[in-house]
């Protein structure tokens, strides 16, 4: 997420960068980008890209925690204390995600498709592990010890795999219905671990 506080122009300037970014992901893989691209499409030259950024994966950080940011801020504003093994409650935070990947479709299906890119589906299950399976975890009061982590590694790693499989198929079921089948054909196995 770009930092608040800082002189507008600098913010209008990383967003231009960031959105051209997304913009060319959708079209086009990211490791075959060149910040020349990446400029031309942003309306700036290459020197103000290096006043902003250092690379282009410090760009692609950039905007993973703009979409991150994005998606924390839906999953949280729902009150977490209420959280419970049952499918109902697991479905509205899987149908959140669910939400947010159609939203970005177009980016998604680029980045973390077969052919994507390992860097950000890396980025992901990062964001994945940290947004939805620890808190689901930590809710319950497991014990964090390597069993645990494993279990959530097998089930992020799983969750980017479905992901993955319904945008390359062009969301062959809606979001809603995604989130049911696995918040009670899923999910609760991975709950039932942890316990």
């Amino acid at each position: 997420m770009i930092e608040s506080g800082i002189d507008p122009r600098v913010l209008r300037t990383q967003r231009a960068l960031i959105e051209a970014l997304k913009r060319l992901v959708e079209k086009k893989p990211f490791s075959k980008l060149s910040i020349k691209e990446i400029t031309a499409e942003a309306g700036v030259d290459r020197t103000t890209f290096y006043l902003h950024f250092h690379g282009i994966h410090e760009l692609m950080d950039a905007l993973a925690l703009d979409l991150f940011a994005e998606l924390h801020q839906a999953i949280y504003c729902r009150d977490q204390s209420e959280f419970s093994q049952k499918s109902e409650d697991l479905k509205d935070y899987v149908e959140i995600v669910f939400i947010h990947l159609e939203k970005h479709r177009a980016f998604y299906r680029s980045v973390l498709s077969n052919k994507g890119d390992p860097y950000f589906k890396d980025l992901f299950q990062a964001m994945l592990s940290e947004l939805l399976f620890k808190p689901m975890a930590a809710s319950l009061h497991f014990q964090a010890d390597s069993s645990s982590e494993l279990i959530i590694c097998f089930y992020v790693s799983g969750f980017t795999g479905i992901t993955a499989w319904w945008l390359e198929k062009n969301i062959p079921i809606d979001a809603r219905k995604a989130s049911k089948e696995i918040s009670e054909k899923i999910l609760p196995g991975y709950l039932q671990l942890l316990g």
